[in-house]
């Protein structure tokens, strides 16, 4: 019914790819991977057809907990907007979105950019990117989880022979 066209990146039964044929009785859609799925069409419900309007990609990055969010934000604002001249692929944006997450390690913040669905996995790429780059220029830290090993003190560890003669002193102080 012209819901969608050779060409068009759609989404059917959680399958994501381009159309590349219309049947009149399958449709042959290829995934990112390479790999090729055929669907009946009288099987075909709920497309998703994503090339119609522009996708929006977006890159999410950690900050140490104790950085300076307005310092942070106060960057973003003054660097985020020279991004859309790296990239001819970009139709708008970036856009800070602000702080997204409270993780483990750091405080995560999100970036937004408006694209094509083609260019939009390749668009998250630029954004992560772009952002790494933009916190080292400017002495932003990145977290990292951190492990911290030990050497267990078995000298000052007790046992059941210091039990006992605990024991036995208490007994003996006592009576």
């Amino acid at each position: 019914e012209g819901e969608f066209r050779v060409g068009d990146i759609v989404t059917i039964s959680d399958f994501r790819g381009t159309v590349l044929d219309i049947g009149l009785r399958t449709t042959k859609i290829m995934g990112p991977a390479g790999n090729i799925k055929i669907f009946n069409n009288s099987d075909i419900s709920g497309v998703l057809n994503m090339t119609k309007e522009t996708s929006v990609a977006s890159a999410t990055i950690s900050i140490e907990y104790g950085q300076d969010i307005e310092y942070v934000e106060a960057v973003l604002n003054r660097e985020l907007p020279k991004l859309k001249n790296k990239n001819k692929d970009m139709l708008d944006g970036p856009q800070l979105l602000g702080i997204t997450a409270l993780g483990d390690s750091g405080i995560s913040m999100t970036v937004i950019a408006w694209c094509t669905e083609q260019n939009v996995r390749g668009m998250n790429r630029f954004l992560t990117r772009e952002l790494l780059q933009i916190f080292y220029r400017n002495g932003i830290n990145v977290p990292f989880p951190n492990i911290t090993v030990s050497k267990l003190d078995m000298e000052g560890r007790k046992t059941m022979e210091d039990y006992e003669r605990e024991m036995k002193e208490q007994e003996a102080d006592g009576k």
